[in-house]
């Protein structure tokens, strides 16, 4: 496999489809890079690889993605037994028993949920920065910020831990 991150979803998707890699190599990557992107940026607010191991052991289907780690924003998605709050101190322990409609389109796409990234507050601030979870660096200069309100996400795709990641803008 060339270097992971000359690789867009779609060829990673692909690697795993023609077992140039597994899902699992293709997890454990994003997983090292992510470990090392929350360090330096704080990019995430949860990270689960065990629900990953647990999506991959219950396969990920034929979609388009199959096999593709994935992230979801910590803003109104939910995954089931996953944590969300919003970026609020208000939602801290909120575990959602229910997958979100879009989450089930992801999960059909064959996306694999590993973490969810960070967001302002209900996401109401164009920086990405909470009481709960303090504020996230953009990964070109940390003395700045990454935006908002879908800067982890956007962190997370800029700083090579993923090349896909669920984000959304309120702000037009």
């Amino acid at each position: 496999m060339k270097d992971y991150t000359e690789y867009d979803a779609l060829g990673l998707a692909e690697l795993v489809s023609t077992r140039q890699v597994s899902a699992r190599e293709l997890l454990a990557e994003a997983l090292g890079r992510a470990e090392k992107a929350q360090a330096e940026l704080n990019c995430f607010s949860a990270l689960y690889p065990e629900m990953a191991e647990k999506q991959l052991d219950a396969g990920t289907g034929d979609g388009p993605f199959a096999g593709v780690p994935f992230v979801t924003k910590d803003l109104a998605v939910e995954v089931t037994g996953a944590p969300l709050t919003n970026g609020s101190v208000a939602w801290k322990g909120y575990v959602a028993s229910r997958d979100s409609v879009l989450t089930g389109r992801y999960r059909k796409a064959g996306l694999v949920f590993f973490g969810q990234t960070t967001s302002p507050e209900y996401g109401l601030t164009t920086t990405t920065e909470s009481t709960l979870y303090g504020q996230t660096r953009n990964p070109w200069d940390v003395t700045r910020t990454s935006g908002g309100s879908s800067g982890g996400a956007s962190a997370t795709v800029a700083s090579g831990v993923l090349p896909l990641a669920h984000a959304s803008d309120g702000g037009g």
